[in-house]
């Protein structure tokens, strides 16, 4: 579940950043800024899940 609403949250960053939500012309900047900031964060947690879950099935073997 909560890597679902992780992809989502991801996917929504991304197109915002392609422009397609691009209404506030001088914000881009900052808005580009905490994009990059969001989707970095993203992808970290999803992939330390993703982690997470294979170490725990790993280890119960």
């Amino acid at each position: 579940m909560l890597s679902k609403i992780l992809l989502a949250i991801l996917l929504i960053m991304l197109a915002s950043k392609l422009g397609l939500r691009t209404k506030l012309r001088e914000l881009k900047p900052k808005i580009d800024r905490a994009v990059n900031i969001t989707i970095v964060v993203v992808v970290v947690a999803y992939t330390g899940q993703l982690l997470w879950a294979l170490l725990r099935k790993h280890s119960g073997n």
